[in-house]
């Protein structure tokens, strides 16, 4: 885009103008400003140059007034989410488009109608319904980045301040842990042994006793992230599993430090179970066909009561 000055003649006489000229859609398009009878050179080229600098840094919009959720739809989650992992492109959209969320209070509103008052508004009825301040701020978190990037596409004035900085937030409720008590994982897991599940022994195992995995984490844990040696055992965790755009993906862990080695005791109840998963995980490998168990630590012997159908690796 560039702005220039042009002298035009009239009927009633010469003047100035300014063009400016730009693409869209791949086809150049020129605006004209027609500045009065009157004004000299010198003043329509400083007019020129008080233009340019607002169209890179200040007021000027070059885009037609757009709805949010038509900007939403349109430009911001098809093109700026691409880069984000699965996970997080899916939450957006949830907060975005669930039935009591963002596109319902403030979708049909134009960008530049969208104000402080008007989050707020929306603040206050999810405070009012319940939602918590960590999903309240989330919402509002979502609207100041699509606001942000409206902005910078020139669909909005970059002069005005964001209306999410002034928005104010529900404080955070401090809650107490819930741990299970050692008695109580030691209950648990002799119901699992006498039941011979698996799998709940390696739950109690892996998130009580020893590590702390996160349910994602436990269900990308694979067998080769488990070494059980004679002078030293750990587990490696290396990855996340997550489902996410109707399927399930694996993707890093949530956080560079949740890529961890975790030690375990040789011949200690966590190692027991985990050498007994991997004994029972070669025996089923011998003896089924079909046989889906990928290496994960984790083998469900049904599918989830959430699909119809047969998923025996989680």
């Amino acid at each position: 885009m560039s702005f220039y000055v042009e002298k035009v003649s009239r009927k009633s006489g010469a003047c100035y103008r300014i063009v400016r000229d730009y693409t869209r859609g791949g086809e150049r398009k020129r605006e004209y400003q027609v500045l009065p009878q009157g004004t000299t050179k010198a003043q329509a080229e400083k007019i020129r140059c008080q233009m340019e600098l607002e169209a890179e840094f200040g007021a000027y919009t070059t885009k037609e007034p757009v709805t949010l959720k038509n900007y939403a739809e349109e430009v911001y989650f098809p093109k700026y989410t691409n880069s984000l992992s699965p996970t997080t492109r899916q939450h957006y959209r949830q907060l975005f488009y669930t039935k009591d969320g963002i596109a319902k209070h403030l979708g049909n509103r134009y960008l530049s109608e969208i104000t402080t008052e008007a989050i707020q508004d929306m603040v206050n009825r999810y405070a009012s319904a319940g939602k918590s301040a960590k999903t309240i701020r989330n919402i509002v978190n979502l609207v100041s980045v699509i606001l942000k990037r409206a902005k910078i596409d020139n669909y909005l004035k970059r002069d005005i301040p964001n209306p999410c900085e002034y928005v104010m937030l529900p404080k955070a409720a401090s809650k107490e842990g819930n741990a299970y008590s050692m008695e109580e994982v030691k209950l648990m897991m002799e119901r699992a042994k006498s039941a011979g599940n698996i799998n709940i022994q390696l739950l109690l195992a892996l998130t009580c006793l020893a590590g702390g995995l996160r349910r994602s984490e436990l269900a990308a844990l694979r067998l080769e992230d488990v070494t059980l040696g004679e002078k030293e055992s750990f587990l490696c965790v290396r990855r996340a599993a997550v489902y996410a755009d109707g399927k399930m993906t694996e993707k890093e862990t949530k956080t560079k430090a949740g890529t961890r080695v975790i030690p375990i005791q040789t011949g200690g109840e966590v190692y027991r179970i985990l050498q007994t998963a991997r004994k029972m995980y070669v025996k089923e490998q011998s003896r089924e066909e079909d046989f889906q168990g990928q290496g994960h630590v984790f083998i469900l012997h049904h599918a989830p009561l959430c699909t119809g159908q047969r998923q025996q690796d989680v």
